[in-house]
C-alpha cells in the first residue's frame, strides 16, 4: 500500500531545486533522496545532485542522469514550466523533513502499541520504544552546516529579538533579573547551591511563588526529591500566607478559621486551578530498577510530555543511583542536552562541601560545589544561598545572601539579602548602596518580611 503524502508541497521544493541556484544548495546540502516519497521526486533529486549546485539544468540533463529509469519527459518539464519555484523554501523543506519522519515513525508506533498490549513486557523496553516515538515526532528541523544557513539562521532570530521576542526570561526578582543577562531562558540550566540549613529550598520555594505570581503563562515542574511533595506545599503555604512552618505542621489545631481558610485558598490557587504548578514525589523509586540511566529516561519522559517551561529539582543528584563524579558529569550533560532538547530551564539544587566551614569568610565560591567539577563546568549559570547566621548565631540579623557565582554572559559576584524569619521569605528590591568588599562588587538590598494574601 503507498502511504500518502503531500505531493504539492513536494513538488514545490523539487521545482526550486530545479530552478533556483541558491536554493538547490540548500536544498542538496540539508534533505536527502530518501526524504521524499515521491519515487519521481527521489529520481531528480538523485539526478540533480549528480550534476551538482552550479550548473544550469534542463530536461535533457536530468534525464541522462536518471538512473532509476523511473522519470518521464513530460514530469520534469511540467515541474520546469509549470511550477514557480516558491520564495520560502525553508518551510517547505520542513514540511518534506516533517512528513518523512511521520512516516517513517509508524513503525515505531506500531511496535509501541504491540507492547503496551503485552502484559508481559518489561517497564524499560515500554519507556524506550515511547522514547523513539517522541524524539522522531519532535526532532524535526535543520542544523545550519554551511556559513549562508546558519548567516539566515541567526538573522532571523536576531530579528525576532528586536522585535520583542526575548529569550529572557524573568526570575521573579526584579533585583536579580538586572544581574542576569538571560533570567531562566529556555534550553539553559542553573544551578542553586548551598550548605545545609543555608535556605536553598527556602529561596526555590519564594522563587516558585513569584514566577507564579509575576508570569501568567508559566508551567512548572518541582520535583522536591529531598522533602518530598507534602513537605514542600508546608514551605510554599508559608511563604505566600505568612504562617509560620512550625504552625502548620506542629501545631495546626492552632490555627484561627480564619488562617485555616487562608491555606486552603492558597493551595487551591498555587496548584488546584489552572495546572501552572506540578509537584510529584519522588518518581524515581517507583522505577522496576532504578539505575542512573533509567532515572534520566524517566526525567525524559517528564520533560517530553509535561509540556513544562521551567523544571526544578531538589536535590539534584538525588535521581542518581551511581553519584561518581564521572557519573555526575555524564548525568549533567545529558540532563542539559535535553533541556536543549525540549526548550526548558531547569534548575538544579546541590550542596556545597564542607571546604566553605575550613574558612574565615564562609561565603561559597565556585570551587566550592559538591561531588564533581562538571558543577562549574555545564551549568550556564551558578547561584549560591549564604546564611551568615548560621555560622555566627549570636548575631541580630538573620539575613539570607544569593550570590551570582557564574553566567556565560554577564558578570558576577553580586549579591541580593533578605532578611529570614517567620517561614516567610520574600526580598524587597533594590536599593539602598553599592558598596565594594575587597575586588566584589556587593548590591546590598533593603529586606523586611511582606507577606500579601
Amino acid at each position: 500500500m503507498t502511504r500518502p503524502y503531500d505531493v504539492n508541497n513536494e513538488r514545490q521544493v523539487i521545482a526550486a531545486l530545479l530552478k533556483d541556484k541558491d536554493a538547490r544548495r540548500k536544498i542538496l546540502g540539508l534533505l536527502s533522496a530518501d526524504e521524499f516519497q515521491g519515487a519521481a521526486h527521489r529520481a531528480i533529486f538523485k539526478a540533480v545532485k549528480q550534476v551538482g549546485t552550479d550548473e544550469e539544468l534542463d530536461t535533457a540533463i536530468i534525464l541522462h542522469n536518471d538512473d532509476s529509469g523511473e522519470l518521464r519527459r513530460g514530469i520534469v518539464d511540467d515541474l520546469f514550466t509549470k511550477i514557480e519555484a516558491p520564495k520560502n523554501i525553508e518551510r517547505h523543506m520542513l514540511r518534506v523533513r516533517e512528513h518523512h519522519l511521520r512516516v517513517s515513525n509508524m513503525a515505531g508506533v506500531e511496535a509501541l502499541a504491540v507492547t503496551l498490549k503485552n502484559r508481559q513486557a518489561a517497564h524499560a523496553d515500554c519507556v524506550g520504544l515511547a522514547r523513539d516515538v517522541l524524539r522522531g515526532l519532535t526532532d524535526i528541523g535543520f542544523d545550519p552546516n554551511t556559513g549562508n544557513a546558519l548567516c539566515e539562521q541567526y538573522v532571523t532570530t536576531f530579528d525576532e529579538r528586536c522585535a520583542g521576542k526575548r529569550p529572557f526570561v524573568s526570575t521573579g526578582y526584579e533585583a536579580l533579573d538586572e544581574l542576569l543577562t538571560e533570567g531562566f531562558a529556555k534550553k539553559r540550566m542553573t544551578a542553586v547551591c548551598g550548605r545545609t540549613g543555608n535556605g536553598k529550598s527556602m529561596f526555590m520555594t519564594d522563587m516558585v511563588n513569584r514566577l507564579l505570581r509575576h508570569n501568567e503563562t508559566l508551567r512548572i515542574l518541582v520535583l522536591p526529591l529531598e522533602v518530598g511533595r507534602e513537605r514542600f506545599l508546608d514551605m510554599l503555604v508559608s511563604n505566600s500566607t505568612g504562617i509560620a512552618i512550625d504552625m502548620l505542621v506542629r501545631n495546626p489545631e492552632d490555627l484561627t478559621l480564619e488562617q485555616r481558610d487562608l491555606v486552603k485558598r492558597h493551595v487551591k490557587k498555587a496548584v488546584g486551578t489552572d495546572n501552572r504548578l506540578t509537584v510529584l514525589d519522588n518518581p524515581f523509586v517507583k522505577l522496576p530498577r532504578w539505575t542512573n540511566d533509567a532515572a534520566m529516561d524517566k526525567l525524559e519522559e517528564l520533560y517530553a510530555t509535561g509540556g513544562y517551561d521551567i523544571v526544578m529539582i531538589d536535590l539534584w543528584d538525588r535521581m542518581l543511583v551511581d553519584k561518581s563524579p564521572n557519573e555526575i558529569g555524564r548525568a549533567l550533560m545529558h540532563d542539559q542536552d535535553m533541556l536543549q532538547r525540549y526548550e526548558l530551564h531547569g534548575i538544579a539544587l546541590n550542596q556545597l562541601n564542607r571546604k566553605v566551614e575550613e574558612r574565615r569568610d564562609k561565603r561559597p565560591e565556585l570551587t566550592d560545589l559538591k561531588g564533581t567539577g562538571a558543577w562549574e563546568e555545564v551549568p550556564d549559570q551558578v547561584l549560591a544561598v549564604h546564611r551568615e547566621h548560621k555560622y555566627k548565631p549570636w548575631t541580630t540579623r538573620d539575613d539570607i545572601e544569593v550570590h551570582v557565582l557564574k553566567q556565560r554572559l554577564g558578570d558576577v559576584g553580586t549579591v541580593m539579602e533578605a532578611r529570614h524569619g517567620r517561614g516567610c521569605f520574600q526580598l524587597i528590591e533594590p536599593h539602598v548602596q553599592t558598596v565594594r568588599s575587597g575586588r566584589r562588587d556587593k548590591a546590598r538590598f533593603s529586606a523586611e518580611e511582606v507577606c500579601d494574601d
